[in-house]
């Protein structure tokens, strides 16, 4: 058989009589180099049967993953990128602040009341106390005189999202929604709150 070139490569004729030798080839000629040969070829179409087999899967799998994968990348993104950066780009042009207070872009997780449907979101800046005794003509709104009306001592959106703040914070903003010297506009699930007295001006939002 001129036409037939047994292997040539030593690793591969060792791992072929191997399995001669385990009963794990049969070879269909009698001739011993022509039968490792045969078993070495039928190996090599093997291999191409299984990857054959096993490529559906495998994109099957990458179709399975990707939302995931999607998902993961998208809260990176809106946890580590858009939160930090939301106050910021939000009060830029509205007003002049010194720094970042709090910041959040999206809610997640959940509520202690609302669960997951439910959910607070914010922008909240330190300006100077030396401010604008009122309200920039630039942020629009129907702005009144705090204290900011309440019900039995609930203080609507500033106590649903309390839990995500510091004491510190939350003191500030309590006496500001409490007490004279401050404005607020309330848009459906949204609270605008700005102080002059506490050096504070937020947006807070608490809903789904």
């Amino acid at each position: 058989h001129p036409e037939i070139t047994p292997p040539s490569n030593f690793h591969q004729l060792r791992d072929t009589t191997q399995k001669i030798s385990k009963g794990r080839c049969e070879p269909r000629v009698p001739n011993a180099a022509l039968a490792m040969y045969d078993c070495f070829r039928g190996n090599r179409k093997l291999g191409a049967v299984k990857r054959t087999l096993i490529t559906p899967y495998f994109a099957l799998a990458v179709l399975v993953m990707a939302p995931a994968v999607a998902f993961f990348v998208w809260w990176c993104w809106a946890h580590f990128v858009q939160s930090p950066l939301f106050a910021r780009t939000y009060f830029e042009g509205l007003l002049e602040f010194d720094d970042v207070a709090e910041s959040r872009r999206w809610h997640w997780g959940s509520h202690p009341r609302g669960g997951r449907a439910f959910g607070c979101s914010y922008a909240i800046v330190n300006i100077s106390k030396t401010s604008s005794s009122t309200v920039p003509e630039n942020w629009s709104g129907q702005w009144s005189e705090t204290p900011v009306p309440v019900r039995d001592g609930d203080h609507g959106i500033i106590g649903e999202c309390k839990y995500l703040w510091p004491d510190d914070l939350n003191a500030r903003l309590s006496r500001a929604h409490d007490n004279s010297g401050s404005y607020y506009s309330t848009v459906s699930e949204t609270l605008f709150l700005y102080s002059p007295v506490e050096g504070i001006a937020a947006r807070i939002r608490f809903g789904d």
